[in-house]
């Protein structure tokens, strides 16, 4: 009987032994599970950030072509405007020379 004690002994640590890796190895799965949902997380707002940065670029490039319509717009009124305002110039020249004459 003292014998089968013996034998069941070890058998008693050996189990033991493997319950402890067990936890041991639930332990570190559900470490690296939690730190994989961080990442995942932080990876979806990245997601969340470049597609708010597109969305910011498309904005402001549509700003600056209405703006830089405008600038032309403004430009060439400004170039009408000058060219007027020489044709008038140069028409009042005329004028006054033949009066002169």
């Amino acid at each position: 009987q003292q014998q089968q004690q013996q034998q069941d002994q070890p058998s008693k640590d050996t189990l033991a032994d493997v319950e402890r890796v067990m936890r041991s190895v639930r332990s570190e799965i559900k470490a690296s599970q939690q730190q994989l949902d961080v990442a995942e997380n932080e990876l979806a707002v990245l997601a969340q950030r470049e597609q708010q940065l597109h969305a910011d670029v498309a904005r402001l490039e549509a700003e600056a072509n209405a703006k830089e319509q405008q600038l032309m717009q403004v430009v060439e009124a400004a170039a009408d405007s000058v060219d007027n305002a020489a044709g008038k110039k140069k028409q009042k020249l005329l004028q006054q020379q033949e009066q002169q004459q």
